[in-house]
């Protein structure tokens, strides 16, 4: 019997069953994760004009049980080695403030704090789907096993493993695959010189640890231990405030200034030497006795198990070479990409392969849309794009450019530099209206607020959570509910607290936040 993979679908085989795309399907495009990426993509294939996608299969492969991505809490992982579904802790508050986490038009429900604990942007992300009719076209419980292109540079399709909540495999095929899956998996663990020895010398003491922030979940299981957070980051600072409220002693050991200044007794220190069997030594000398626990608030390395496995991404880590015919991940960077989204592998079309949500220090929500336009209606039509010769020159423009400006693309990988998460969204669907994609408008896509509330952010930040110490936030609160009314909400706030800290002469670092 001869079976066409094109219309039908092969009988099961090794416990491996296959299936093509539905028989009418014109175009079939897989999306992996459903976070706040890969929801804004999915939307963005739907919002597509009728004529163009109705035949198309468009399948979002969400591994977890419900929408959300980090959002969604895994509140007792498993010890390590083996890595939480997230790095969410149960007291996590967002540290930006909830008009600038929305999706465009799509503002947060009434009541809803500033800064909220993770709760309230777990439910806005089911909202969103909900809004926007996404629920019949995610398959949860869908773990994507591996992803290999089966083709030439000019045609083929992508066959996908997939693994469902019983165990069972199922081989998919489709033309497009979008990887939107967040970078929030593999944690970037820091060997440091001396370490072993230190963890061995506990000797009649409490045993020591080392982990990464990934596993932290419960301040209190610091209750009277002497701690080090390393990492100034937003979580390295958050923790560290969090953990001085039950140990005995915490430090926070940063290389730079951190992004924001903790709260708490929190002795801040510099970046960590080497360990000694008794002690902890840092870069200017001084040495920290006693300590119980590090806890790495270290970030994590950018890798895609699913298409290494697939043989589609090749690990090199701290490289700056790529081989063209596959994509390389230093542990920091992906490349080489079109405008941080479309592969320009030799392998496949340009539009084969597209990643949603890599960038970092943006405002996720409204990027992931920006981003979910621009490659939706490249999957749409793949002769939007130059040539991959041609593409591959504007990226090496676009690198040399961050050159000339001090920043080596391949350290700073996807991280959005000098406010330029604004401008690159721009860029995006600036440039599909040049190709009459999308109409020409006089307004920009980037709310003129969102630019605005940048240099006021902190101020936000301050003033709520005073106005939550003195219980006022509830009643400043009242009445929002549309975009123009959250935004005028942190006008306000920004006033309030602004007028307060000089009548009190209460003096403020320069902004440390970085965007």
């Amino acid at each position: 019997m001869k079976f066409d993979l094109r219309q039908g679908s092969l009988p099961p085989h090794g416990g491996l069953e296959t299936h093509c795309v539905q028989q009418d399907a014109s175009k079939s495009v897989a999306i992996i994760g459903a976070g706040s990426a890969g929801l804004a993509m999915l939307k963005s294939l739907l919002d597509l004009p009728v004529e163009t996608r109705a035949d198309w299969d468009i399948v979002l492969y969400e591994k977890r049980g419900d929408v959300g991505g980090i959002w969604l809490p895994d509140a007792s992982p498993s010890p390590p080695p083996a890595v939480p579904e997230t790095p969410l802790y149960p007291l996590l508050h967002a540290n930006t403030p909830v008009p600038m986490m929305t999706y465009p038009g799509f503002p947060f429900p009434p009541g809803t704090p500033l800064f909220p604990l993770h709760e309230y942007i777990e439910q806005y992300h089911r909202d969103y789907a909900t809004q926007y009719g996404l629920w019949p076209y995610i398959k949860f419980n869908h773990t994507v096993l591996s992803s290999s292109w089966v083709g030439t540079p000019q045609t083929g399709h992508w066959e996908i493993i997939v693994e469902d909540g019983n165990g069972n495999r199922v081989q998919r095929l489709f033309d497009h695959l979008v990887v939107a899956n967040g970078h929030n998996h593999a944690p970037h663990i820091i060997v440091f010189p001396g370490q072993e020895a230190w963890l061995e010398n506990a000797k009649d003491g409490p045993e020591r640890e080392i982990l990464h922030s990934v596993w932290y979940r419960d301040p209190n299981q610091y209750v009277n231990r002497t701690v080090i957070v390393v990492g100034g980051g937003a979580s390295g600072v958050d923790i560290a405030s969090q953990v001085s409220q039950y140990a005995h002693k915490v430090y926070l050991s940063v290389r730079s200034s951190p992004l924001e200044t903790p709260t708490g007794p929190v002795e801040m220190k510099p970046g960590i030497s080497h360990f000694t069997p008794e002690a902890v030594v840092f870069t200017d000398g001084s040495v920290a006795q006693d300590i119980d626990t590090v806890l790495l608030g270290t970030g994590y390395d950018l890798r895609m198990p699913f298409l290494e496995e697939g043989g589609e991404v090749i690990v090199k880590p701290g490289s700056n070479k790529s081989d063209g015919r596959k994509l390389t991940t230093n542990l920091r960077y992906l490349f080489p990409l079109h405008k941080h989204i479309f592969s320009l592998s030799e392998s496949y079309p340009t539009n084969a392969l597209a990643f949603i949500g890599l960038p970092i220090f943006s405002f996720s929500c409204a990027l992931d849309t920006a981003q979910s336009i621009y490659a939706s209606s490249i999957i749409a039509n793949g002769s939007l794009l130059e040539s991959r010769a041609e593409l591959l020159n504007q990226l090496a423009d676009s690198e040399e450019d961050l050159r000339s400006r001090g920043y080596d693309p391949y350290y700073i990988g996807h991280r959005m530099v000098e406010f330029s998460t604004f401008d690159y969204q721009e860029s995006l669907i600036d440039t599909l209206r040049s190709k009459g994609v999308l109409p020409n408008q006089t307004t920009s896509f980037v709310d003129p607020w969102r630019r605005e509330c940048v240099p006021y952010w902190s101020n936000v930040k301050r003033g709520w959570k005073r106005l939550e110490a003195l219980g006022l936030a509830e009643e400043w609160l009242e009445g929002i509910k549309s975009e123009e009314e959250w935004v005028e909400l942190m006008r306000r706030v920004n006033a309030w607290q602004k007028d307060w800290e000089t009548v009190h002469q209460v003096e403020i670092p320069d902004d440390k936040l970085v965007y």
